[in-house]
Formats: structure tokens, C-alpha cells, sequence
């Protein structure tokens, strides 16, 4: 299984929350108390604190290549941060009409703008740089390119092998 335990465990979370959500959504005559929308809205911000940790670990873990498939982590990954967002906002938007309705002041709610544009940051971050089978995985630059061309053709670079060649000569040179 390439999925981390970490992914795992947010999936099942995300779920959860996103049942209590749609739930609320369909039948809005048993709306929630405020204190259940704080637990929501605190059940959401931890879940994106799981997340964004989740990210850390599986960067490190690519970065030691120890991922089999890099293509469906960095999907699973996006699908959580979309997931994520899409569940901040409805749960914004939530705390918004209960706050109103109630007039009561909501734990939690002020943080979630920021945390959704921080969400929506990582998965734009997660898209233009994971190694996707659609891209090389280092982005070539068109000038850079041509510019290392022109300049091998004035013979102003070296062929690895005479880098190399010239590398094992100095270290004989030091060790006689």
C-alpha cells in the first residue's frame, strides 16, 4: 500500500466531518447548537494541522525516495487538500449563519479564512512542483537551454567525462 498511515487516518476523519456537514446541509430543522459548530469548526482546523503535517512527512519521504508510487500519493494528497478546503468553506459558511441567527460569537471562526487560503496555497504549491508523470522532473527553462548551447559551441563548458577526468586526477595528485 503506498498511502501513508497519515493519509489513511485523514481520509477517515475528513469523512467524518464531511458526514456531520452534509448532514447539516440537508436537514436544517434540526440545525446544530453553537457549541456542535465549535467542535466542528475545531474538528476542521485540526484536521488541516494533520494535513499540512502529512505533507511534511511525505516530503521528507520523497525526498529520501521511499514513496512506490509518487503519481498516487501526489494525487491522494491533492484530493485531501481539496477535500480540506471544500470542507473549511462549508464549514465557514455554517458558522457564518449560526453566528448570525444566534448572535452568538463562534471559537474558531475568525481563523478559518486564513487557514483556507493556506489550504488552497499548499494544494496550488503541491500541483506546480510534486514530480507528475505528465512533467519532467525538472522544469527546463527554454533561455537557459539555449544559452548553455551557445556556449558549448564556443567551447566555454567542459563534457562530464572531462570533469570527471580531471576530478580523478587531482585526487591522485593528493594522495601521491
Amino acid at each position: 500500500m503506498s498511502q501513508t498511515l497519515l493519509f489513511r487516518l485523514q481520509d477517515g476523519k475528513m469523512r467524518v466531518l464531511e458526514e456531520v456537514v452534509g448532514s447539516w446541509k440537508r436537514n436544517h430543522e434540526d440545525a446544530l447548537r453553537a457549541l456542535d459548530v465549535e467542535d466542528l469548526i475545531t474538528g476542521c482546523l485540526s484536521c488541516w494541522e494533520e494535513i499540512r503535517h502529512a505533507w511534511v512527512r511525505t516530503r521528507r519521504l520523497a525526498t529520501l525516495n521511499r514513496l512506490e508510487d509518487l503519481q498516487e500519493v501526489g494525487t491522494t494528497m491533492l484530493d485531501l487538500l481539496s477535500r480540506c478546503i471544500r470542507l473549511l468553506g462549508d464549514i465557514a459558511s455554517l458558522a457564518e449563519i449560526v453566528a448570525r441567527d444566534m448572535g452568538y460569537a463562534l471559537e474558531g471562526r475568525e481563523n478559518l479564512p486564513e487557514v483556507i487560503r493556506e489550504a488552497e496555497n499548499l494544494r496550488e504549491h503541491v500541483n506546480k512542483t510534486w514530480p507528475w508523470d505528465h512533467r519532467p522532473v525538472l522544469s527546463l527553462d527554454r533561455t537557459m537551454a539555449e544559452q548553455s548551447r551557445s556556449a558549448r559551441a564556443r567551447g566555454e563548458s567542459q563534457d562530464v567525462a572531462d570533469i570527471l577526468a580531471g576530478l580523478q586526477v587531482n585526487v591522485s595528485l593528493r594522495q601521491g
